[in-house]
């Protein structure tokens, strides 16, 4: 399962993405699209990721991305 959301300056956090797939062993990640248009501003990008690797193995991951930036139209 894949959760993404951009945070902008204010605080206000924007869901982008959410998916959940389930993947044969040894496949490899998918390529995720992202459509959603965020209003201008400043944002931190959060991208959590868990899977069960093996039965009663998890693994989780967060990376975070700040200073991304969405210019006015």
């Amino acid at each position: 399962t894949v959760i993404v959301e951009a945070v902008n300056e204010h605080g206000k956090a924007f869901a982008i993405r959410y998916d959940h797939q389930q993947l044969a062993d040894g496949t490899a990640p998918p390529v995720l699209a992202f459509s959603e248009a965020l209003p201008p501003g400043t944002y931190t990008l959060h991208a959590d990721a868990v899977a069960e690797v093996s039965p009663g193995v998890i693994y989780r991951d967060h990376i975070e991305q700040a200073g991304l930036s969405v210019p006015a139209p």
